[in-house]
């Protein structure tokens, strides 16, 4: 007797007597020789698997792209090798109440001979105005107090900030050191660096990415760091899950 399901002549019989067609391994190689296992493995890389397209020929894929969370703590991984001390994440959303306090505070003169600061209010305000796309503000911040910073700054009389390099350009090119190795996981994405030199609501920010709090001194004060800090921006189109 014949064991229920056999197959024979590209036919298979189950148990109760029910048919099914059963493709031929060796005619399938002849009419697609294509796509023989030995292609497949020729298109196939270290790290790839390969996908079958319905139309065309086999497409390698590569790795899963991280999900936003891992991108997350890769960011602050990587802030933190480039000198930052604190890394937040806040979403790109408007700031309407930051937006009509500034607004009363210039009406009433107190900016002075900052005209700069009656400007731009609505980019202020949305930074989604000046950099469209915007999804994610990557908040950093940098000290600048050094074991000297002190002695020298009243030997001197120069600000402790303003001591060595200009940090604008130190800084900016941190973040862009940051950005280019991030690519390198994350994939293209578009961004936009700040640091003290655009219409951006920095300390609101750092606020909001839960780096800290705004005194009474108006300066953000970061636990453990204290005040005497660079706020930098990272503006991306990167859906980042927010601190």
């Amino acid at each position: 007797h014949r064991h229920a399901g056999y197959r024979r002549r590209g036919k298979r019989r189950h148990a109760g007597g029910s048919v099914r067609t059963v493709p031929d391994p060796g005619r399938l190689r002849s009419a697609h020789p294509a796509r023989t296992p030995s292609h497949r493995e020729s298109l196939q890389t270290p790290g790839t698997r390969v996908l079958r397209t319905r139309k065309g020929p086999l497409r390698p894929l590569t790795a899963m792209s991280p999900s936003p969370e891992e991108l997350r703590r890769q960011i602050q991984s990587l802030a933190f090798g480039q000198g930052f001390c604190a890394c937040g994440i806040a979403p790109a959303e408007p700031l309407p109440e930051d937006a009509r306090a500034i607004a009363r505070w210039v009406e009433q003169g107190r900016n002075a001979s900052l005209e700069y600061m009656a400007r731009h209010a609505d980019k202020r305000e949305d930074i989604r105005r000046m950099v469209p796309g915007a999804r994610s503000i990557i908040c950093l911040v940098h000290s600048y107090l050094t074991d000297t910073s002190e002695t020298v700054s009243r030997q001197t009389g120069v600000a402790k900030y303003a001591l060595g390099e200009d940090y604008h350009t130190v800084l900016k090119d941190k973040m862009h050191r940051l950005c280019t190795e991030l690519k390198k996981t994350a994939g293209e994405f578009s961004y936009r660096v700040f640091t003290d030199s655009a219409p951006v609501a920095e300390r609101r920010l750092a606020q909001r990415a839960g780096l800290g709090w705004i005194g009474k001194s108006t300066q953000l004060i970061l636990p453990k760091v204290g005040s005497y800090v660079f706020l930098s921006e990272i503006v991306t189109d990167l859906a980042l899950p927010p601190d």
